[in-house]
Protein backbone atom coordinates (compact mmCIF):
# COMPACT_ATOMS: atom_id res chain seq x y z
CA UNK A 1 0.00 0.00 0.00
CA UNK A 2 1.40 3.40 -0.97
CA UNK A 3 -1.53 5.74 -0.35
CA UNK A 4 -3.19 6.81 2.88
CA UNK A 5 -5.60 9.53 3.98
CA UNK A 6 -4.80 11.10 7.34
CA UNK A 7 -7.57 12.95 9.19
CA UNK A 8 -6.39 15.22 12.01
CA UNK A 9 -8.49 16.40 14.94
CA UNK A 10 -11.96 15.73 13.58
CA UNK A 11 -13.42 15.74 17.10
CA UNK A 12 -16.54 17.41 18.47
CA UNK A 13 -14.55 19.71 20.76
CA UNK A 14 -13.16 21.39 17.63
CA UNK A 15 -15.87 20.88 15.00
CA UNK A 16 -19.10 21.34 17.00
CA UNK A 17 -20.49 24.75 17.94
CA UNK A 18 -20.61 23.75 21.62
CA UNK A 19 -17.07 22.37 21.62
CA UNK A 20 -14.51 23.81 24.01
CA UNK A 21 -12.09 24.55 21.13
CA UNK A 22 -14.64 25.56 18.51
CA UNK A 23 -12.88 28.52 16.92
CA UNK A 24 -13.65 27.64 13.29
CA UNK A 25 -17.13 26.14 13.44
CA UNK A 26 -18.64 28.72 11.08
CA UNK A 27 -16.03 27.95 8.42
CA UNK A 28 -16.34 24.18 8.97
CA UNK A 29 -20.09 24.44 8.44
CA UNK A 30 -20.13 27.00 5.61
CA UNK A 31 -17.56 25.08 3.56
CA UNK A 32 -19.08 21.65 4.34
CA UNK A 33 -15.73 20.41 5.63
CA UNK A 34 -17.12 17.33 7.44
CA UNK A 35 -19.06 16.27 4.35
CA UNK A 36 -15.93 16.66 2.21
CA UNK A 37 -13.90 14.61 4.68
CA UNK A 38 -16.54 11.88 4.70
CA UNK A 39 -16.60 11.81 0.89
CA UNK A 40 -12.80 11.58 0.65
CA UNK A 41 -12.72 8.80 3.25
CA UNK A 42 -15.42 6.85 1.40
CA UNK A 43 -13.49 7.26 -1.87
CA UNK A 44 -10.24 6.13 -0.22
CA UNK A 45 -11.84 3.07 1.34
CA UNK A 46 -13.34 2.19 -2.03
CA UNK A 47 -9.79 2.21 -3.42
CA UNK A 48 -8.66 0.14 -0.42
CA UNK A 49 -6.40 2.96 0.76
CA UNK A 50 -5.53 3.22 4.41
CA UNK A 51 -7.60 5.83 6.32
CA UNK A 52 -5.97 7.08 9.51
CA UNK A 53 -7.83 9.18 12.09
CA UNK A 54 -5.54 11.04 14.48
CA UNK A 55 -7.06 12.45 17.64
CA UNK A 56 -4.98 14.91 19.59
CA UNK A 57 -5.91 14.52 23.23
CA UNK A 58 -6.03 17.09 26.00
CA UNK A 59 -6.60 16.81 29.73
CA UNK A 60 -10.02 17.81 31.05
CA UNK A 61 -8.94 21.45 31.51
CA UNK A 62 -7.56 21.81 27.94
CA UNK A 63 -4.40 23.45 29.29
CA UNK A 64 -2.33 22.07 26.37
CA UNK A 65 -4.54 23.62 23.71
CA UNK A 66 -3.27 26.56 21.69
CA UNK A 67 -6.34 28.80 21.95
Amino acid sequence: MTTAIINLDIINEITHKNGKLAGYVDRIQSENIIEHINRINQWARGKEYLVINVKVGFNSHYQQSSK
